[in-house]
């Protein structure tokens, strides 16, 4: 078997966190699961029709677009808002992954039969995702190289999912609360 990807492949995790009518879509890229190379944020209305093109722009943004390899999508995202795997593929020329619940059998019809239903084997564990753009054998390669030896998490899209949950707890607004000063007068002796 022929090394496909190098150890520091640069790979995009995708992440988001929602508050109220947004949610903020966190892209981490990772030199496989080595480094952290960048990290890139974009605030999407959720009465937006098009996700798949907010996204896809602020993938086509980030400094490493040109080298990256991979989009991978967290289930935190995927939970929050529908995006279409073979839309963004084909808008951002990249393979695109998912994670998945199981294998399916037969894919429906139309668009969707592109995904393909790939039942991966990372550190001994199954892992099963949908996939655009690349097979089994491709998409298993670059997961050995995205994950720590005791993951089946890319680190792209772990850290890209923490940096999403502490955002969800801070306010989205641009100002910061500054502390509340009083005046105060000290006499010395």
């Amino acid at each position: 078997m022929s090394l496909l990807f190098k150890r520091e492949t640069r790979i995009l995790g995708l992440s988001g966190a929602r508050t109220k009518e947004k949610v903020v879509v966190v892209g981490v890229v990772f030199r496989g699961s080595l480094w952290l190379d960048g990290v890139s944020t974009s605030t999407i209305d959720l009465t937006e029709r098009n996700f798949n093109s907010a996204i896809a722009r602020m993938i086509g943004s980030t400094k490493q677009f040109s080298q990256l390899h991979a989009v991978i999508l967290s289930r935190r995202l995927t939970a929050i808002m529908m995006v279409s795997i073979v839309k963004l593929s084909g808008m951002v020329g990249l393979p695109v992954i998912q994670p998945s619940k199981q294998v399916k059998k037969q894919g429906p019809r139309g668009l969707a039969s592109v995904a393909k239903s790939l039942d991966l084997v990372v550190n001994r564990k199954h892992n099963v995702v949908s996939a655009v753009g690349i097979d089994r054998e491709k998409a298993e390669q670059l997961y050995r190289v995205a994950c720590n030896p005791s993951s089946t998490m890319p680190e792209a899209v772990r850290v890209a999912d923490l940096i999403a949950q502490e955002l969800r707890h801070r306010p989205l607004n641009s100002q910061r609360n500054e502390p509340k000063r009083t005046d105060r007068t000290v006499r010395s002796s």
